[in-house]
């Protein structure tokens, strides 16, 4: 019983450091920024960036897009599931309710002043 109760508490331990890795990095700005070594969610609230994350893999990942990427043919001809994705913005407004149900790990957009 001991050492199942070890193994236990071990695989919790490992699960848990895992779970808050981050790394920094120096986004466009300059400004350092603490995000997650393993990104799973990707929120992506520019239209050029969507295509950069389609680019390198990354398509399965996205959670919240834009109307403009949506209804794009482009990308329903390269990946049909864009359709489905939730929006992240609504013209130049910020879902933040669905931001938060999706709970994304991180937010790709073009300036951090565009309100």
């Amino acid at each position: 019983m001991k050492r199942i109760f070890i193994a236990f508490l071990s695989l919790l331990m490992a699960s848990m450091l895992n779970a808050a890795q981050l790394r920094e990095i120096k986004d466009i700005s300059g400004d350092i920024v603490k995000v997650p070594v393993n990104v799973e969610k990707i929120a992506i609230f520019w239209y050029a960036n969507n295509q950069i994350v389609l680019m390198i893999g990354g398509a399965d990942k996205i959670v919240a897009t834009t109307d403009l990427i949506k209804n794009n043919k482009w990308f329903a001809h390269i990946y049909p599931r864009i359709s489905s994705i939730p929006n992240g913005v609504n013209g130049k407004s910020l879902q933040a309710e669905e931001l938060v149900k999706l709970n994304p790990d991180i937010v790709i957009a073009a300036d951090k002043n565009n309100k």
